[in-house]
């Protein structure tokens, strides 16, 4: 069931399959809730899934030049708030995983769990936000489409892009209907995000961790050094992903994930 609700005049988009204990799922940059596909319904299957547009991406609007990942938050914990939600399992994808971590920070007592795809506690280098930076002077200058075309073959191993040729092609026109605000705004709001790692060590949550091995976005050594920050995490390792293993080994991603909330769901 998609809807749109306003928030602070803008739209705001979610969409809920299945029936269940709730879990939200948090897209990408360049991505919107039309990215999960059979994931998001194969995962319906026992449990509640609710996934939402994040400022700029999809069908929800742009409120500035800047949209930090409080603000993503501050969106996400409208939508929960709509649906009369709390204790929900939290999955942010990279770009979502920044927006997860952001909104366990802010509202820790309406989350039983953490999932991080992808995704880092780290906040950006300064080589990283330079790079970040270029791309923004990229699609000021009527780029876009080249940002768009260049980045998502780049978010797949590169032995799986013959297998996933259709998909990346889907991928291509979701991140090319991002409108340039909305891509400028995550952008800015992405580099001055804060470093979560100190928060992720202590954290009192479950949180299960799932890096790709072939990951050209989040580097593996990245995720291993996360994996060792407290005993409440949960690592996972996909050998034959990049940075879209919900894409690339879906069915492992979907049992990982299954296993890990069947457990909390069990303890809490």
């Amino acid at each position: 069931m998609e809807t749109i609700i306003n928030y602070q005049d803008i739209p705001l988009r979610y969409n809920i399959l299945g029936k269940g204990t709730p879990l939200v799922l948090l897209h990408g940059y360049l991505e919107s809730i039309a990215v999960w596909g059979s994931f998001s319904e194969k995962l319906a299957e026992n449990f509640q899934v609710i996934s939402i547009d994040l400022l700029g991406h999809g069908k929800t609007g742009i409120l500035g030049e800047t949209h930090t990942m409080q603000q993503m938050a501050q969106a996400v914990n409208h939508v929960l708030n709509h649906l009369h939600l709390s204790g929900v399992h939290l999955l942010g994808h990279s770009m979502g995983g920044y927006v997860a971590l952001r909104y366990a920070h802010d509202y820790p007592k309406t989350i039983k769990s953490l999932i991080l795809l992808h995704s880092s506690a780290k906040a950006d280098t300064q080589d990283k936000k330079v790079a970040r930076q270029r791309i923004i002077e990229l699609i000021l200058n009527g780029k876009k489409e080249m940002v768009t075309g260049q980045h998502v073959p780049e978010t797949f191993a590169p032995e799986n892009i013959p297998k996933f040729v259709h998909r990346i092609e889907q991928l291509k026109k979701i991140a090319s209907e991002t409108p340039e605000k909305g891509i400028i705004a995550a952008l800015n709001g992405m580099k001055e995000r804060t470093d979560f790692t100190d928060f992720l060590s202590k954290s009192v949550f479950p949180v299960l961790m799932i890096a790709g091995e072939k990951d050209n976005f989040i580097p593996f050594s990245v995720s291993k050094a996360h994996f060792e920050l407290s005993d409440n995490i949960t690592p996972c390792i996909l050998k034959n992903s990049g940075h879209m293993g919900f894409i690339e080994e879906e069915d492992k991603t979907i049992e990982t994930i299954t296993e890990f909330l069947n457990k909390v769901n069990s303890i809490t």
